[in-house]
């Protein structure tokens, strides 16, 4: 698997855009780390449409398992930037509560899972991995993944990638 995304970014730092290429050397540099993280189960597919909820906004379940992976803990991060905002015609928008939000979600993360306290290099790594997440779901094009082309400027998918994939790690 390390091999392939090794190719896989080999391949974006390539064909994508100027714009991209800090974070895909950060990413590429730091891949290696990705992982020492833990290896979970991974939804592949993880959207606000497979995340079932009660009239509270409690998470009563998750569906859609058909593509379920073991990957290095964090690759499906990538969905918390989705749920924290939308996509319309003019592009992707940040809903104006997301930064609290996105503070609310780690503070609650280190809180429940790591008992209040976490390694600096963990925390790095698992930005590490949810960046990896992002590229491979929304640098290639299509359904067909990494099996893709990467997005070109001309692309309907780049209005995913523009903010997702240049933004902060």
């Amino acid at each position: 698997m390390r091999r392939q995304w090794e190719v896989d970014f080999d391949r974006l730092s390539k064909e994508l855009p100027e714009r991209f290429q800090k974070n895909l050397k950060r990413v590429r540099d730091h891949l290696p780390r990705v992982f020492d993280l833990p290896f979970v189960v991974t939804h592949d597919d993880l959207n606000e449409s497979n995340i079932m909820v009660d009239e509270t906004g409690r998470i009563t379940g998750i569906v859609d398992w058909a593509e379920a992976k073991i990957l290095p803990f964090g690759i499906s991060l990538w969905a918390l930037e989705g749920i924290l905002g939308w996509m319309d015609r003019e592009g992707w928008h940040y809903h104006d509560n997301a930064a609290g939000l996105r503070a609310e979600f780690w503070r609650v993360f280190e809180a429940e899972v790591c008992g209040g306290g976490m390694e600096e290099q963990t925390k790095e790594n698992i930005r590490m991995a949810r960046m990896v997440g992002m590229f491979l779901r929304h640098a290639f094009k299509g359904d067909d993944g990494p099996n893709g082309r990467a997005v070109a400027d001309t692309d309907f998918a780049l209005r995913y990638a523009n903010p997702l994939c240049t933004g902060d790690i």
